[in-house]
């Protein structure tokens, strides 16, 4: 049986959103995750979020040797 738990705040979108600076990026700035963060399924995920709730802004990613590096393209 799963236990119902009560009164647990809900976590704020803007909190997690922060984490990345994709809110404030213009047009060609870019930024890089580290590899040690893992295969890189998360933060795609993240960025194809904000692409999606950041609306008419795009982003997109490459890996490179040192990363993963997410560039605002709209």
């Amino acid at each position: 049986m799963i236990e119902i738990q009560k009164n647990i705040p809900l976590i704020s979108i803007s909190k997690r959103m922060n984490k990345y600076p994709f809110s404030i990026m213009d047009v060609g700035d870019s930024f890089l995750f580290p590899l040690n963060e893992g295969p890189g399924h998360t933060e795609r995920a993240a960025v194809s979020y904000a692409s999606k709730a950041n609306e008419p802004k795009k982003f997109t990613t490459r890996t490179t040797r040192e990363g993963i590096r997410c560039w605002r393209i709209v």
